[in-house]
């Protein structure tokens, strides 16, 4: 029992190696929403999504490019929403995306979307 303490306290407590400000690698998909997000550029935008795509933002359900496009052109585009990507992790095939968003007059907001 100590032994398994010990490995996992060991685990827990291990620091990342990457540099705080080191640029992260992104998928190609991932880096096409994200420079589409900082350009604001709605056709650019809707590229990266599939017709079936599913958004859940702030607990909201948006599904489909019909209803994607109200969601981005209200909570994206038009609320000027810029992305730093701070962290990328990929587990199971899908990729969890840690960014600082920041709004229009400076306004910043922490996030965390999987793609």
């Amino acid at each position: 029992m100590e032994l398994v303490q010990q490995l996992f306290e060991a685990d827990t407590m291990v620091k990342s190696s990457v540099p705080p400000n080191a640029p992260v690698a992104l998928p190609p998909l991932v880096a096409a929403y994200v420079d589409a997000t900082n350009s604001f550029d709605p056709e650019r935008l809707m590229a990266t999504f599939a017709e079936d795509a599913l958004v859940n933002d702030q607990l909201r359900d948006y599904w489909g490019k019909p209803s994607i496009r109200e969601w981005a052109k209200r909570d994206i585009i038009g609320e000027r929403l810029t992305m730093n990507v701070t962290k990328v992790i990929k587990h199971c095939g899908n990729f969890t995306v840690s960014a600082k968003y920041t709004q229009l007059g400076g306004h910043v907001l922490r996030g965390c979307r999987r793609v």
